[in-house]
């Protein structure tokens, strides 16, 4: 570390630290919006979507799921029709394969119709049909009705890093694989982090951390309440001679009391069908079995007021993901629910996922948090995808960094350049929002020597 310390330091306009999905797409839109900044974005595995991006179902959703009108629904629909752009422009595959949600028993009936209006609401292309009509899409599949979404698809999601991270160097950028955060130091200037193959000292950093995101956050000396637990996601894959069970994408009617959809089957983009993933607390925040266990990580979560409550409330659904980990048998009864025929020789298990679930927000919102004023937090939502990462760094970066006048003016001469539609917040907030903001900032404390200019709230 002290000699790291010592070298040279990599200048940059942005650093971003992650990367998956989230990480790429924020270094890749920022790229678009100001064209002439330099961008560092720091991983620290060898190679790019290693974690979550790289382990997932792979499935493009259409953001039939969230609330009309809220940022998930925008930024998910928004996000998919950019992604499915972005794959044909640039030769990554995808597949629009369609999507069937079943209700399997008269009680989930008012929740099938509910995520119908919803789909409805947000544009999405959707139906309701009756079981003949779902044994035409899908013959080995029960239920008594289902939604049957058309515009929902698969897409090859570490190919989607792949390209980007080509585009983000062949654009002048930097990409430093191998290279862990290990502190930050704020100055009047810049931020320097501090890495374990090199320092970086950037004008603003942003981070898309993923699992270690909340500790990336404390780090930089940002006050943070929320926190990343890990939920590990199991899944088995479909012998070849059982791939005639799932023709598209099969999904239960999920709880709403659970941030999860439930177990479900997935054709995969370069063949095969995988069937999960489950949702099993993790012992540690990239612990993708039961053997690898870390000691702080599961203190951190244990001792987390959010986690307990969590766990208060869906302890019986929690011991059921339990044991469908620990017994193939319990996890096939799960899978026979959506397709009778299933039965455990069909199944072979293959590489589990690791979910940063995000506890301690604001029911229905982002909690709004005082922050150094260049180190941005990229936080998602549990329930957003990862195809609202196409979107949601245009609109977050249009309307949160605000503290520096000479990219703001950039940022509207770029917007104004490609053609694009004045953000709404272009202009700033009304000012019934700014008296607010005036008086919040006459009560707070004054920033603390080399905390930058002043706070910024953040999303």
């Amino acid at each position: 570390m002290n000699a790291v310390a010592h070298q040279s330091p990599i200048k940059a306009d942005f650093a971003v630290i992650g990367g998956g999905i989230v990480g790429l797409a924020t270094a890749w839109q920022l790229s678009q919006l100001v064209p002439r900044q330099k961008i560092v974005l720091l991983e620290k595995e060898q190679s790019l979507a290693f974690h979550q991006t790289g382990r997932n179902s792979g499935v493009l959703h259409s953001g039939i799921y969230y609330r009309p009108g809220s940022l998930r629904a925008q930024n998910c629909r928004a996000g998919k029709l950019a992604l499915e752009e972005f794959c044909d422009r640039y030769g990554v595959a995808w597949k629009k394969t369609g999507k069937v949600i079943v209700a399997l028993q008269q009680s989930e009936l008012s929740q099938l119709q509910l995520i119908l209006e919803r789909g409805r609401q947000n544009g999405v292309q959707c139906e309701q049909i009756g079981p003949e009509r779902l044994r035409e899409l899908e013959p080995y599949c029960a239920g008594i009705q289902a939604i049957y979404v058309p515009e929902s698809g698969i897409v090859d999601y570490p190919g989607v890093c792949t390209r980007l991270g080509e585009l983000l160097t062949a654009g002048g950028h930097q990409i430093c694989l191998g290279s862990r955060v290990l502190g930050m130091r704020q100055n009047a200037e810049c931020v320097r982090l501090e890495c374990s193959d090199c320092v970086v000292e950037a004008t603003q950093v942003v981070n898309c951390g993923g699992l270690h995101s909340d500790r990336l956050a404390r780090l930089s000396g940002q006050p943070l309440r929320e926190r990343i637990v890990p939920f590990r996601g199991e899944y088995f894959e479909l012998v070849p001679e059982a791939h005639r069970f799932c023709n598209s994408l099969i999904y239960p009617v999920p709880d709403p009391r659970f941030p999860f959809l439930g177990v479900h089957f997935t054709r995969m983009i370069h063949g095969g069908v995988e069937c999960g993933p489950n949702a099993v607390f993790a012992l540690a925040r990239e612990g993708y079995d039961w053997r690898t266990i870390n000691i702080r990580d599961l203190w951190e979560s244990l001792t987390y007021p959010g986690f307990l409550r969590l766990a208060a409330r869906n302890w019986r659904t929690g011991l059921g993901e339990i044991r469908r980990s620990l017994f193939k048998a319990a996890f096939v009864r799960a899978l026979q629910r959506l397709v009778p025929e299933i039965r455990s020789e069909h199944l072979r298990a293959c590489p589990a996922g690791v979910r940063a679930q995000a506890l301690g927000l604001v029911r229905g919102r982002h909690r709004r948090q005082k922050c150094a004023a260049r180190i941005r937090r990229r936080k998602l939502a549990p329930e957003w995808s990862s195809e609202s990462a196409r979107r949601q760094p245009a609109s977050i970066f249009r309307r949160r960094i605000r503290d520096r006048p000479p990219f703001r003016r950039h940022l509207r001469q770029s917007t104004i350049a490609r053609g694009r539609n004045a953000d709404p917040d272009e202009d700033g907030p009304d000012p019934e929002h700014r008296r607010r903001h005036a008086y919040r900032r006459s009560r707070s404390h004054a920033p603390e020597d080399g905390a930058g200019s002043g706070g910024a709230e953040q999303a």
